[in-house]
This record gives structure tokens, C-alpha cells and sequence, in this order.
């Protein structure tokens, strides 16, 4: 799954390079966006893909109102942080194993 969720969230306009690593101490999937991406068309896009994987966020999506909470989903056993660096965003993932 690994290499194919770094492969599908490579293909995302505007996301320069992606690393997964879900077995070190930082567990987590580093993003690295492109010059003069859209941050928030790729966030975005990045929580619908790893939301269709089966991963959940623990924050809202960027631009979500408080007023507007997400549905509940099913607990797939995954978490999800996304926080947004400088130059692309760092998403840890965590399992509740």
C-alpha cells in the first residue's frame, strides 16, 4: 500500500515529492510541494486521497469552518495530523495497535 499511496499522492498537482515512512521513530508522510503551488488546493486534495485510503483526521480540513464539522466516519484504526511547513506539509499516521 506504501508505495502506492506515495505514488497516487505524487501525482497531485502542485506536490513536488513525497516520502513515506510509517516504521521510524517519525513515523509519517512528508510532503514537498512545488513553487508557487496552490497549498490549499493541495491540502485539500491530499486529505480527499488519504480520506479514500481510510485514514482520519483529527483536525479539520484547511479552510473548514468550526460551524461546519465533518460527518463521522467509521474508525479505520489509523489517525491522521497533517501541519502544514514552509515548503510542503508533514502528515504523521498512527495506529491504534
Amino acid at each position: 500500500m506504501t508505495s502506492s499511496l506515495a505514488s497516487r499522492l505524487e501525482d497531485i498537482p502542485g506536490v513536488a515529492s513525497v516520502v513515506i515512512d510509517l516504521e521510524g521513530f517519525g513515523r509519517g508522510i512528508d510532503v514537498r510541494l512545488e513553487p508557487g503551488a496552490d497549498e490549499t488546493v493541495v491540502m485539500e486534495k491530499l486529505h480527499a486521497l488519504l480520506a479514500a485510503y481510510g485514514v482520519r483526521q483529527d483536525r479539520p480540513p484547511v479552510g473548514a469552518s468550526v460551524e461546519d464539522p465533518e460527518p463521522p466516519r467509521a474508525d479505520p484504526g489509523v489517525e491522521v495530523s497533517i501541519t502544514p511547513l514552509k515548503s510542503g506539509a508533514r502528515i504523521e499516521v498512527a495506529t491504534h495497535s
